[in-house]
């Protein structure tokens, strides 16, 4: 099944507000926005594409999912300074 629409906009606009705030897993994600393993993973899928959000390796939690520019401290959640600088 194909996202398309303002439904689609607005689930992928809630991931992106979730990802903006902290980096977050695939688990994460489904407990907090309560959508089906296949539409989360389409949205992701769809996000990623367009260059919105990328995965990276937490040693803590394994794979999380942020967005460009949201640089933090993986093992606090929090801004590193260096991202504090550029919002600066």
């Amino acid at each position: 099944m194909r996202y398309q629409g303002r439904e689609a906009g607005r689930n992928q606009a809630r991931i992106l507000r979730i990802l903006s705030e902290r980096p977050a897993t695939f688990t994460e994600l489904l407990k907090e926005t309560g959508f089906s393993r296949s539409t989360l993973n389409a949205h992701l899928k769809a996000l990623g594409k367009g260059g919105l959000i990328f995965r990276m390796y937490d040693e803590a939690r394994g794979r999380v999912l942020t967005m460009p520019g949201a640089m933090v401290d993986l093992k606090n959640d929090e801004p590193s300074p260096s991202s504090l600088l550029k919002r600066g």
